[in-house]
């Protein structure tokens, strides 16, 4: 809920009234965690920023990739987002199942559903990205990236191999090194392969000339001393339906496309451990802007506060 308080902020300065799905993702009739998203949720609808249309249920996200799954219907009668935020604590890659679909396949989900959007929409991505997640439909996105790097033409291979810090001259060599010893190279090429995932995707819709532009891209670490968390924005256009005069010529703009998502990833990667750790303006912002965040929210900020204090990682402690 505080992703959707910071929207909330942002639309009130346009007197604009936010209308949410959302999925809290336990499978139970009364979610464990209300007790933190029950009083966020309450303090938007008592300040009037939220429509009563709005919806919070306890269905698991992947449960959209599932037909006949009520967060499928749920989906499915549902008006086209404005921003769809995809806030995953584990892996977007894995080996699912018909009845447990990966997050991969919830993405997949959410982009049909946007298909034919009158206006360019944002995504947000949060995800782990570590070498025992990235197994299953993980290859759909290094096969993505293989289908650009056999288009020299492009300039893909000299982009991707700039974001990442790695000779892509052997795609299966260079990937297993990264895996070998993994630190902020995978983070990138895992960037790069979201990216080029879903403009492969959009690839497939030729009667919806669709684009992907990265907005952002920042990293951080959960549970390694390298980075292992990736958080990424894309503007996305999905739409309208057309037909395209040259359907053939598809394939040339996608891999171009790629090689603008490589760029950004070279120039917006962004520490936020490391600029905190050497950034005493930087961590400072981001402790009080978390704190004034968690008040709104009528969160315990003394219990907040104490874990800051507390924590391992120094850059953490507020000063």
């Amino acid at each position: 809920m505080w992703d959707v308080r910071v929207l909330s902020d942002i639309c009130a300065k346009f007197t604009i009234e936010l209308e949410y799905l959302g999925f809290i993702g336990t499978g139970e009739a009364e979610p464990r965690g209300n007790e933190f998203w029950f009083p966020a949720e309450a303090a938007l609808k008592q300040a009037d920023r939220v429509s009563d249309a709005s919806q919070i249920t306890p269905d698991r996200l992947e449960q959209i990739a599932v037909p006949s799954s009520q967060a499928a219907q749920l989906l499915k009668g549902s008006r086209k987002f404005d921003v769809v935020n995809l806030d995953f604590c584990d892996h977007l890659t894995g080996n699912g199942t018909v009845e447990r679909p990966t997050n991969m396949a919830s993405l997949k989900a959410l982009i049909t559903h946007q298909l034919g959007a009158a206006q360019p929409w944002l995504l947000y991505l949060t995800t782990r990205v570590t070498t025992d997640g990235l197994v299953g439909d993980i290859q759909e996105i290094w096969n993505a990236i293989k289908d650009n790097l056999a288009r020299p033409e492009s300039n893909f291979d000299v982009e991707i191999s700039a974001a990442v810090g790695a000779d892509f001259g052997d795609f299966e060599e260079c990937v297993r090194n990264i895996l070998s010893a993994p630190d902020e190279r995978l983070v990138r090429l895992f960037a790069v392969g979201v990216g080029k995932f879903l403009l492969a995707v959009l690839s497939r819709q030729p009667n919806f000339p669709g684009s992907v532009e990265m907005i952002s891209c920042y990293a951080y670490r959960v549970a390694h001393t390298e980075p292992d968390m990736l958080a990424v924005a894309f503007r996305l256009n999905t739409g309208p339906q057309t037909l395209l005069a040259e359907p053939a010529s598809a394939p040339l703009v996608e891999a171009a496309a790629a090689a603008a998502v490589a760029k950004k990833v070279e120039v917006r990667f962004w520490d936020i451990d490391q600029a905190m750790d050497s950034d005493e303006k930087t961590r400072e912002a981001a402790i009080s802007g978390t704190r004034k965040l968690l008040l709104a929210s009528n969160y315990d900020v003394d219990a907040w506060q104490t874990w800051v204090d507390r924590h391992a990682r120094q850059g953490l402690r507020a000063r």
